[in-house]
């Protein structure tokens, strides 16, 4: 049976995992993107929002999967209980 104190490091981890990705890639994007491509940085608005819709992108993941983690495990409890 998986519990809620179970799966809150995993959502942990997901969200810290999605940051330092998100925060690669603005690197990357300023780097690379911007000097080489398009001659232009997007600026600390772009970079920030971006940011933030990956956090809320990696969050709304984590409730979702970890839903339907308790929904599953609650339905296998009640199957080997009968």
């Amino acid at each position: 049976m998986v519990f809620l104190y179970d799966i809150i490091p995993l959502f942990v981890f997901a969200i810290i995992f999605i940051f330092v990705i998100g925060v690669a890639w603005e690197f990357f994007e300023f780097d690379i993107i911007s000097k080489m491509i398009t001659f232009r940085f997007q600026g600390i608005l772009d970079t920030f929002s971006d940011i933030c819709f990956d956090l809320a992108g990696s969050a709304l993941a984590c409730f979702y999967v970890s839903k339907k983690m308790l929904e599953y495990s609650r339905t296998s409890v009640d199957n080997h209980a009968t």
